[in-house]
């Protein structure tokens, strides 16, 4: 498994990924680590991520990340496992 965080330099050359939740927030602050699909040895770690009211993604859930101009990840989009 490669573990990226937000300091990592790697930004995919692609826009948005699908990828799938490895690491569930506990709390609506919390962060999330995903997995892309084309690749599940490509972690990202701490990954912001938009909440749906009070509905938590869990581990195994699908999602889409995307990469700002800077390169961090975020989930803006997921559904649950």
């Amino acid at each position: 498994m490669i573990l990226l965080g937000l300091d990592d330099p790697i930004m995919p050359s692609a826009g948005a990924y699908a990828a799938s939740v490895t690491r569930a927030p506990a709390i609506l602050t919390d962060t999330a680590d995903v997995a892309l699909d084309a690749d599940p040895e490509v972690v990202y770690e701490a990954v912001p991520w938009m909440p749906r009211g009070t509905a938590l993604p869990t581990v195994g859930a699908s999602c889409l990340v995307v990469f700002d101009d800077r390169g961090n990840p975020w989930m803006p989009v997921w559904r649950p496992a």
